[in-house]
C-alpha cells in the first residue's frame, strides 16, 4: 500500500490540503463509501507520519470485517478512484483560486458544443478584452490570441468566402510571433549548452530568422529581448550584454515574470563567465542584477531558491565586502532552501562571511569536522580551509598536506567535470608554490600564469601582492 500511486500522491499535500481533500471527497463523492473509509484510514496514518505497510487484503479485513462484498480488489479499485479524485481536487482548487485562460477555453468549447451563440460570443469578447488589458505581451499572450482567432475563424458562423477575414490574419500573425519567440528561446538554450559542454552545434534556421528580424523594426518586445539574449550568448561581448540589459530594464514592467526569471538568469550567467575570465568589474554588475531580481522575486518560480545560486549571491556580496547585506540576505532567504540542503548551504555561506571578516580560526572551527554529502560543498569547504591556513601563516607542511589530500579527493571523485578538477588542482599547486620559500616573487608570478584555468585567481594575486 505504501507504494501505491494514491498514497505517494496524498503525502505530497500539506496537512491542511489533506483535510480539504477529505472534505471535498465527502461533499462531492460521499456515495463512494469504500473510498471514503479507505481515505479516512490513509489520512490518519499520514498525519502520524507512519508508513502504510498493510496489504490490500489486510486493509479489507481491518476496515470492512464481515462485509463480504469488500475484497482486496475492491480496496484496489477504491485507491484508483481516490487517485482520480486527487487529480480532480487539484484542478478544482486551481480553478477556485485562479480563473485562468484555459478554464475559459473549456467554457467556450462547452458553449459552442451546446449551440449557445450569445454566451459564446460574450465569453469570446471578454477573453479578448482580458488578454489585451491584463496579460503581458509574452509568448503565452500570442499563443492565447492565436487560439481565440483560430476558434473564431473555424466557428460555424464565420463566412469563409470573404476576401478578407480578420480572424485568419490574426491567427497567422499571432502564430508567427509565438513561434519566433519560442524558437529564439530554444536557440538560446541550445547555444548556452553548446558553450558549457564545448560542443558547438549549427543552427541553420538562425541565419534566415536573423535576416527577417533585422528588417522589422516593430517586433514585439519579447522577440526583441530573446533576439538580444541569443546575440549575447553567441558573441559573449560586452556590447551585447549592455544592449540586452538596457532594453530589459527599460521595459521591465512589461515583461512577464517567467521571462524575467529567464533573462535575469542569462544576464547573471554572463557576468559569471566574465568574472571567471578575469573581468572583475562584472562583480558589481552581478551584485546589482541579484539585488534587482531578489526585489522582484524573479530568481526562480515559486517560493524556493537554488542552493548553488544562494551561495553564489553570498560569494558575490563577499567579494564586494557587502558583508552586512550578505548576512541579511541569509536571514531573509534561508527558508527558501530545500530541507535536504539547507544546513550545508548555510554552513558554507556563514563560513564564507567569517573568512571575509578575517575570522580565519572561526572558519576552521566551523568546517574542520563537517562532512558534506554534496560534492559542490566539499570543494568550497576544502578551499576555504586551505585559504584560512595560508592567511593564518600555518606551517608549509600542514598546508601542503591539505593540498595533497584535496588533490587525492579530486582524482577520486567521479562526479566532478574534468575542467573543474583541473581548475581546483591548479589552485592547490599554486598554494603549494606560494608557501614554499624557494620561489621568489617574479618566478612565482610566472609559474602562476601557467597554472590556468584556476579557481580563486584573485585571492592568489592578493597573496602574491603581500610577499
Amino acid at each position: 500500500m505504501e507504494k501505491s500511486k494514491f498514497v505517494k500522491s496524498i503525502r505530497l499535500l500539506t496537512k491542511k490540503e489533506q483535510q480539504a481533500f477529505q472534505q471535498y471527497v465527502q461533499t462531492h463523492h460521499g456515495s463512494k463509501k469504500t473510498a471514503v473509509k479507505v481515505l479516512e484510514y490513509v489520512l490518519a496514518v499520514c498525519q502520524k507520519k507512519s508508513p502504510l505497510w498493510l496489504s490490500k487484503a489486510d486493509l479489507a479485513e481491518q476496515l470492512f470485517s464481515g462485509q463480504q462484498t469488500v475484497t482486496p480488489r475492491t480496496v484496489g479499485d477504491a485507491l484508483s478512484d481516490l487517485y482520480l479524485l486527487w487529480e480532480e481536487f487539484l484542478l478544482w482548487t486551481s480553478i477556485q483560486k485562479d480563473r485562468d485562460f484555459e478554464t475559459d477555453v473549456l467554457l467556450l468549447k462547452h458553449f459552442q458544443k451546446r449551440g449557445w451563440k450569445q454566451q459564446y460570443s460574450d465569453k469570446w469578447k471578454r477573453m479578448q478584452k482580458n488578454l489585451d488589458a491584463k496579460h503581458p505581451k509574452d509568448a503565452a499572450y500570442f499563443y492565447h490570441k492565436m487560439l481565440l482567432a483560430h476558434d473564431q475563424y473555424f466557428h460555424a458562423d464565420t463566412p469563409k468566402l470573404s476576401t478578407q477575414i480578420d480572424s485568419l490574419d490574426e491567427a497567422m500573425d499571432k502564430l508567427d510571433s509565438f513561434f519566433i519567440s519560442r524558437k529564439l528561446l530554444y536557440m538560446c538554450e541550445l547555444q548556452n549548452r553548446s558553450e558549457i559542454l564545448q560542443n558547438r552545434q549549427d543552427m541553420p534556421f538562425f541565419q534566415v530568422m536573423e535576416r527577417h528580424l533585422h528588417q522589422d523594426k516593430t517586433l514585439p518586445l519579447v522577440i526583441r529581448l530573446y533576439r538580444h539574449t541569443l546575440q549575447m550568448v553567441r558573441e559573449q561581448s560586452d556590447s551585447s550584454f549592455h544592449l540586452l540589459k538596457e532594453l530589459f530594464f527599460q521595459h521591465l514592467s512589461e515583461v512577464s515574470q517567467k521571462d524575467q526569471i529567464i533573462i535575469f538568469g542569462y544576464l547573471i550567467n554572463f557576468t559569471a563567465f566574465k568574472i571567471k575570465n578575469g573581468k572583475r568589474e562584472y562583480t558589481h554588475q552581478a551584485f546589482e542584477l541579484y539585488k534587482e531580481a531578489l526585489a522582484r522575486n524573479t530568481l526562480s518560480e515559486g517560493n524556493s531558491i537554488s542552493h548553488v545560486r544562494f551561495n553564489n549571491i553570498v560569494n558575490t556580496a563577499c567579494r564586494l565586502q557587502e558583508l552586512q547585506w550578505a548576512k541579511q540576505f541569509i536571514d531573509d532567504w534561508q527558508h527558501c532552501l530545500t530541507d535536504d540542503i539547507r544546513d550545508s548551504a548555510l554552513c558554507i555561506a556563514i563560513a564564507r562571511i567569517s573568512f571575509e571578516e578575517g575570522n580565519f580560526d572561526q572558519v576552521i572551527e566551523q568546517l574542520r569536522t563537517v562532512k558534506f554529502s554534496n560534492v559542490y560543498y566539499n570543494l568550497r569547504c576544502k578551499t576555504l580551509l586551505i585559504r584560512s591556513f595560508v592567511e593564518l601563516k600555518e606551517s608549509p607542511e600542514l598546508i601542503t598536506n591539505h593540498c595533497r589530500a584535496f588533490r587525492a579527493f579530486l582524482y577520486r571523485t567521479k562526479l566532478i567535470h574534468t575542467d573543474t578538477v583541473l581548475a581546483f588542482k591548479n589552485f592547490t599547486d599554486a598554494v603549494e608554490k606560494l608557501v614554499q620559500a624557494k620561489y621568489e616573487t617574479p618566478k612565482l608570478k610566472d609559474a602562476m600564469e601557467k597554472l590556468q584555468p584556476m579557481v580563486y585567481n584573485y585571492w592568489i594575486e592578493e597573496q602574491l601582492a603581500k610577499r
